[in-house]
């Protein structure tokens, strides 16, 4: 078994390529590290380990915030309207399926982002079942609500 992890978008820094391959099998990960650049992070991404091991604490209370925001948020949304159903979530977003209309997560995109300046993000192409699908970002509870309540008022 071979275990490889993105740290760029759990730590909020996505535009920072931070990862790490882990395995039990000693021969597996002598082969990785042969196969892996002699300077195989950059300065930038360097620094920023360095900073963020200083703040671990800090780190943590941010997640454990972020999975409270992320509970309250899906509570909201799924008493919305047009959701069918908010899906259990780990991350920083959450995916949330739109009551049966075809074409609804872009009706819903489009007003939110003209008449809201919101963005969120239609993911229904991923999916191949015809139902409508958003990702919609766990922000601050004050920018959560901002979107709920736009929500609420797009028919």
């Amino acid at each position: 078994i071979l275990i490889i992890k993105s740290l760029s978008k759990s730590l909020g820094v996505p535009g920072i390529r931070l990862g790490y391959a882990y395995s039990c099998n000693q021969e597996l990960m002598k082969y990785l590290r042969g196969q892996v650049p002699i300077w195989n992070m950059n300065s930038i991404a360097e620094h920023y380990l360095e900073i963020i091991l200083k703040h671990r604490n800090a780190l943590k209370r941010s997640f454990e915030q972020t999975a409270k925001d992320r509970a309250a948020f899906g509570e909201r949304c799924a008493a919305c309207p047009q959701v069918e159903r908010v899906y259990p979530s780990s991350g920083n977003f959450l995916l949330v399926q739109l009551k049966a209309k075809a074409s609804l997560a872009a009706q819903l995109t489009n007003q939110l982002l003209e008449k809201h300046s919101i963005y969120v993000k239609d993911v229904t192409e991923k999916f191949s079942n015809g139902k409508n699908y958003l990702r919609l970002a766990v922000r601050l509870p004050e920018e959560n609500e901002r979107l709920v309540t736009a929500l609420r008022e797009i028919q």
